[in-house]
């Protein structure tokens, strides 16, 4: 007598159950979503998922689990399928795949808000800037000082 002993693997995020009957049983397979749809979800067997999900507007969907967040458009993590255009400044918005789809210098809520951890600052309507050296920053503000106080000193000289 031969023992055969079959070991299958659980569905993973990006796939969905497939039912089939053979022989008058059912079994379940596991179908990864094909191209224009997705599946952020785990699928479990008590509460097996039976559909994948259309791709929704401002993504690309190669199928699986992946949305490919177009540029001008913004999720807050790659488990979210909520895309949201960046309608204020498009172009802060890189999109992809990833959480990190802001510019340089920029994060938060559709990349409006200035990453002021790594020296970044407001330079324009939900434009950001890097601060520089903050050595070189001090001593251009002191040159400035100084030259305002030189002048001040010069012209008290032609009063008196």
């Amino acid at each position: 007598m031969l023992d055969l002993q079959i070991e299958l693997r659980s569905c993973i995020q990006g796939e969905i159950y497939k039912n089939f009957t053979y022989s008058e049983n059912i079994f379940f397979e596991c179908q990864k979503c094909s191209a224009g749809y997705f599946s952020l979800e785990k699928p479990i067997l008590s509460k097996p998922i039976y559909e994948c999900s259309k791709c929704p507007y401002g993504a690309d969907c190669p199928g699986g689990s992946i949305l490919d967040v177009n540029p001008g458009y913004w999720r807050i993590n790659d488990q979210s399928s909520l895309i949201i255009p960046c309608s204020n400044a498009p172009q802060n918005c890189l999109g992809g795949t990833s959480n990190s789809t802001c510019a340089t210098g920029h994060i938060g809520s559709l990349c409006e808000s200035c990453d002021i951890e790594r020296d970044f600052s407001i330079t324009g309507d939900f434009q950001c800037g890097s601060c520089g050296n903050q050595a070189v920053n001090a001593l251009k503000i002191i040159g400035i000082f100084i030259c305002f106080v030189r002048d001040d000193l010069y012209q008290f000289s032609f009063i008196y």
